[in-house]
C-alpha cells in the first residue's frame, strides 16, 4: 500500500514496517507518531509538535483496508501495562494464529505487561492462546498443554482484558478445560463455533480479530 511521501511516521513501537509509507528518525520529521500508551514522553511531544497521533492497531488496519483510516488518540492505551496482570500471566506463547493476526496478537499480549515466547518452556508458560477455529485440529502446543494443564484460551480474552483494562478471569474463555482431551477440546471448539460466542466480545468490537490470514497449526 502506498501512502505517499507525506506520512512519515516515527514508530516508537510498530508492526515490523510502515507499508508503503516512510520511517522519520525524529519526532521533528514526522507526520504520525505511532505509540502505545500514553505516560510515553513521546506522547506530550509529538502532541507539541502537531503530529498525529495513532496506534499500532491503524497501522495495520489501514493496511487492510488499502486506505488509511481515521484516527484519534482515545485509542492509546492508559500506560505500559495492566495493573497486576504479570501476576496472573506468566508468560504467553501463540499456536497457530499465523501473518499479521501473529504480529498484532503478539503485541497485544505485550501490551498486557505479560511475558511472551515464541516457544513453550513448560517451565515459565503459563497461557497458549489460539482461536476457537484453529483448535478444532490442535497444533502440537496445544497438545503439549493439554498433557501439562497449561491455559489454553481464545485471543478474545486478551481484547476483553485491553478493553477493560484489568485481568479478567479465562474461565469463559478457555478452550481446553483442566484434564480433557485434545479431541475433547477439538468438539468443544466446533460447539462453541456453531453456537456463537457464548456472551464473549463480538468480532464486530474487534475489527482486527478477523481471519486475514488462513491459520494452520504449529
Amino acid at each position: 500500500m502506498a501512502w505517499g511521501p507525506a506520512t512519515r511516521m516515527a514508530c516508537c513501537h510498530c508492526l515490523g514496517g510502515t507499508y508503503g509509507g516512510s520511517c522519520a528518525a525524529s519526532l521533528q520529521d514526522c507526520s504520525h507518531a505511532v505509540l502505545r500508551h500514553k505516560q510515553q514522553a513521546a506522547y506530550t511531544a509529538a502532541r507539541e509538535l502537531g503530529c498525529i497521533i495513532a496506534t499500532a492497531e491503524w497501522v495495520l488496519l489501514s493496511a487492510v483496508r488499502q486506505q488509511l483510516q481515521p484516527q484519534e488518540d482515545d485509542g492509546l492505551l492508559p500506560g505500559p501495562a495492566i495493573p497486576g496482570f504479570a501476576g496472573h500471566v506468566r508468560q504467553v506463547t501463540l499456536s497457530a494464529i499465523t501473518g499479521m493476526d501473529r504480529g498484532i496478537t503478539r503485541y497485544k499480549v505485550e501490551c498486557s505487561g505479560a511475558a511472551y515466547s515464541a516457544d513453550m518452556p513448560l517451565s515459565t508458560t503459563s497461557h497458549v492462546m489460539t482461536t476457537s477455529e484453529a483448535c478444532r485440529v490442535p497444533s502440537k502446543k496445544i497438545e503439549t498443554a493439554a498433557a501439562h494443564n497449561l491455559l489454553v484460551v481464545s485471543t478474545e480474552w486478551l481484547d476483553r482484558c485491553l478493553q477493560e483494562w484489568q485481568y479478567i478471569p479465562e474461565e469463559q474463555y478457555r478452550l481446553l478445560t483442566a484434564g480433557s482431551t485434545t479431541t475433547a477440546a477439538a468438539a468443544a471448539a466446533a460447539a462453541a463455533a456453531a453456537g456463537g460466542s457464548g456472551g464473549r466480545l463480538s468480532q464486530q468490537q474487534h475489527p482486527l480479530n478477523s481471519q486475514m490470514t488462513q491459520l494452520t497449526p504449529q
